[in-house]
């Protein structure tokens, strides 16, 4: 998945010693030398509908002094084809945030930016820009983010213009090509094809769940996906909200009626609410999927930071599945911080564990220690929060066993006798929490009803 690369012909990447070139690092060259209106002046034929426009799909991601990055390698495929879904895992200062931003930029049009304005705007993403003192090292300190993408077009080239992709495969119904996007510091150096480059903003959307909802609308033709991604993350059915004016004689209303949903009701056990009622929470995650269902074409690609957030922790895993049935069509990129994700979800390929990015030795080259090692540290944890007045010498001893397990799986060879020892130490280990769990205390809410009385 990662492949860190080592630079050791150039100590210093992000200042090299000696610049013969400038072009090489983008000094002095425009950034886009289209104008504005040529960029969005593109004659599409009618007949193109978005439907017959190429996908596209990320396949490698290549990071140069980008960031925390120095020399770093992100294939984003199965060894055969682009993945659909690409999750990336883990604590904060990871990484995740600077591979959602550079997968974004490569997707980002920056026509109407001067080059010094790019240029200063992107210096920021320089690795150790805070160390630069010097001018002439700060002028000519630069990065590269280098992506490498798939498209499928329709079998006609009219007016695609592959732009010297390369093509891989072709028949009757597609033509498979592959293209390279890269950009420094101060420039692009290759961009998308034509086509894909004049519509970005329509193939790749950056999904944000910073959003408040004010005003919902809804297509009618994506209604029902709405309905099962909000139910998903709350746990509550939805149904629209007839108001008075549904059987309104105002014709203009009438129309918006036919073609949109303008409110709905949330049934929860013992209340209907309006989404103007939702929580905080409930109004962003409302916010964001209706944004990205509204879209006139569905994105080739949609990023989502943080895409968990405000979502209670038993329904991560039907959240990541909902996003994957209702945008099949698109390549997602998304980052949380989910323990259940990081742990049960089934698309190991589509995993990406960014704490990889710090490990070595045994825990990188063996994937495995590194999920065993997670379930080593929950059960520690677990144990060492017992309650004093409950824990006994027989129970220390057995959290020293787990600790040495550590150890043991970051340094012993022997597969068979690290996993064995560790799977027989975690199958013990809940015999330990019977007297934690009687010891749960009496809830401290009463409710004016019968349901305490129950058995």
């Amino acid at each position: 998945m990662f492949n860190i690369l080592s630079n050791k012909n150039n100590t210093s990447p992000q200042v090299p010693e000696n610049v013969q070139n400038e072009d090489e690092f983008g000094v002095a060259v425009t950034v886009n030398e289209q104008t504005e209106d040529e960029l969005h002046g593109f004659d599409m034929p009618e007949d193109i509908s978005p439907e017959f426009w190429p996908s596209i799909r990320l396949t490698k991601l290549e990071l140069v002094n980008f960031g925390k990055y120095e020399d770093s390698v992100i294939s984003f495929n199965d060894g055969v084809n682009p993945l659909s879904m690409i999750c990336l895992v883990g604590p904060n200062g990871t990484g995740k945030t600077t591979i959602l931003d550079a997968v974004t930029m490569l997707c980002s049009n920056y026509s109407g930016y001067t080059p010094q304005r790019f240029s200063d705007m992107m210096f920021h993403r320089v690795r150790n820009w805070m160390h630069i003192e010097d001018d002439d090292k700060m002028k000519n300190a630069s990065f590269s983010v280098k992506g490498t993408f798939e498209a499928v077009y329709p079998v006609w080239e009219d007016p695609y213009k592959y732009d010297g992709a390369k093509i891989i495969s072709k028949n009757n119904n597609s033509v498979k090509t592959e293209y390279v996007v890269e950009f420094t510091r101060h420039k692009f150096r290759s961009r998308h094809p034509e086509f894909i480059e004049q519509r970005l903003a329509r193939y790749c959307f950056m999904a944000r769940f910073d959003n408040e909802l004010t005003q919902f609308q809804m297509r009618r033709s994506k209604w029902p996906l709405f309905q099962q991604l909000f139910s998903a993350v709350t746990g509550f059915p939805i149904e629209e909200d007839i108001d008075m004016f549904h059987d309104t004689s105002d014709s203009r209303m009438r129309r918006i009626k036919e073609n949109y949903v303008l409110g709905f009701l949330v049934r929860k056990p013992k209340e209907t609410i309006r989404q103007k009622m939702c929580s905080a929470g409930e109004k962003k995650i409302a916010k964001c999927f209706s944004t990205i269902l509204n879209a006139t074409v569905q994105p080739s690609m949609i990023i989502v930071d943080n895409v968990l957030m405000h979502i209670e922790v038993g329904r991560h895993l039907s959240v990541m599945n909902s996003l994957s049935m209702c945008f099949s069509n698109s390549q997602l990129i998304v980052a949380c911080h989910s323990t259940p994700v990081s742990k049960c979800f089934p698309d190991r390929e589509s995993l990406f564990d960014m704490r990889w990015t710090s490990v070595s030795g045994l825990v990188w080259r063996e994937p495995w220690r590194l999920r065993m090692l997670d379930d080593i540290y929950e059960a520690l944890e677990r144990l060492s929060n017992i309650r004093n007045d409950k824990k006994t010498a027989e129970l220390n001893k057995f959290i020293s066993q787990g600790a040495s397990l550590i150890m043991l799986l970051e340094t012993n060879p022997n597969v068979n006798e690290s996993i064995d020892l560790s799977i027989r130490w975690l199958s013990i280990f809940p015999k330990f929490l019977k007297e934690d769990f009687l010891s749960t205390p009496t809830p401290k809410i009463r409710w004016h009803d019968n349901r305490q009385l129950t058995n």
